[in-house]
């Protein structure tokens, strides 16, 4: 069993500390840009989808976060600062997103992302919404109100006005929208 397959077992909840960098190698990349290289065995609509996903959250976040969607044509072994790759790799039994986490000590995130490759693309949108909503530190919620966040099931397939919500009081902003409107 690969090391990846082993960690793809974990909770989602916990973070692998990396070792720290000493101060004069702190990367020089802003907090808020998230880099997702692709796994090029998902079919080209599965990564439109992938793309699309990540479009939604630089929209309705205001560019206050922003993914940037790579291509990988090979999966790249040290994962640097706020990097996550994207494997089309099955999740543990009854998922179809995981999201592994590695944390250093300078507030930059990275990880694994894993898919379930069975997925048609438009099955895949709320997944991948949802994994990225863990990426910029959402947890799940099991609030009343709609959300990409929900769990169990995905209830929603949009990033919706909670999410908005959840995400101001994580990233210190401010974003209107209309809690009538998802």
């Amino acid at each position: 069993m690969s090391f990846l397959r082993k960690l793809s077992f974990l909770f989602i909840s916990i973070v692998i500390p990396l070792s720290c960098l000493p101060e004069d190698q702190i990367p020089n990349k802003p907090l808020n840009q998230f880099d997702l290289f692709i796994d090029p065995s998902f079919d080209k609509d599965q990564i439109e989808a992938i793309n699309q996903s990540a479009l939604s959250w630089n929209e309705r976040a205001n560019e206050i976060i922003h993914f940037n969607i790579h291509l990988a044509p090979l999966i790249q072994q040290e994962i640097g600062p706020n990097e996550f790759i994207v494997l089309n790799q099955s999740p543990p039994p009854g998922y179809t997103g995981w999201t592994i986490f590695y944390k250093d000590n300078f507030s930059y995130k990275r990880g694994h992302v894993l898919l379930a490759s069975y997925l048609p693309p438009m099955a895949l949108l709320p997944v991948v919404k949802h994994e990225m909503g863990h990426i910029i530190g959402l947890p799940h919620n099991k609030g009343p109100y709609p959300s990409i966040m929900a769990f169990p099931p995905y209830h929603y397939d949009e990033i919706t006005c909670a999410d908005l919500i959840n995400f101001c009081q994580i990233w210190k902003c401010q974003i209107e929208c209309d809690p009538n409107f998802p």
